[in-house]
């Protein structure tokens, strides 16, 4: 027997509820992905997205981990000049050695719900989509801090480890920070696929 291993499903179907939003709402979609507990593939479901996204050639995409932006101290409105090119067309990251001293000496970020409101406003309308990588929800308080200013979390959940109740509580968290979760990844699931139909791949 042979395994195959994939999330495609899940990134049709979330791409698709991402583009609806945007549509919806006339301007870029900020989105958070984050994991009940450490090790759940969080960096590489938002990889994944971002790949997902980039088909369309026009998209424009912003990949940033969340732990970046606890150090933030600039006007909000400076903060799309931040974000630089990647090596992949269309993806951009955020880069706060660009901002030099005007960074300051202590972020905003953590204090200041309406600095954080801001931020997310301005780099909405400099781009399509804002995919945030976040350390999971038992590790740091990143996800929860950025709930009530994107447009949804997605919950990423390992397959065969994640239990039940890890999950009921990790959606509690993101709904008591006023957030909404607006998809699971089901990760790292095994497909089981018969010899006779992985002979005829």
């Amino acid at each position: 027997m042979a395994t195959l291993t994939s999330i495609a499903a899940h990134q049709g179907l979330l791409v698709t509820v991402m583009q609806q939003m945007r549509e919806t709402s006339g301007t870029g979609v900020a989105v958070s992905l984050t994991a009940a507990n450490p090790g759940e593939g969080v960096t590489q479901s938002v990889v994944s997205l971002v790949d997902a996204l980039q088909r369309d050639p026009a998209t424009q995409t912003l990949q940033m981990d969340a732990r970046t932006l606890r150090a933030l101290a600039v006007e909000p409105a400076d903060l799309p000049q931040l974000c630089v090119p990647t090596h992949t067309a269309g993806v951009f990251a955020l880069d706060l050695s660009a901002a030099g001293e005007a960074n300051g000496a202590g972020g905003l970020w953590d204090g200041n719900l309406q600095y954080r409101k801001e931020c997310m406003e301005h780099l909405r309308a400099a781009f399509d989509y804002i995919l945030i990588d976040c350390p999971s929800l038992q590790s740091a308080s990143d996800a929860l801090t950025l709930a009530p200013v994107v447009d949804g979390t997605i919950l990423i959940v390992e397959a065969e480890k994640t239990r039940k109740d890890q999950i009921l509580r990790a959606e509690k968290s993101i709904d008591f920070a006023r957030g909404r979760i607006i998809g699971h990844i089901l990760n790292k699931r095994s497909y089981v696929v018969p010899d006779w139909v992985y002979r005829r791949l």
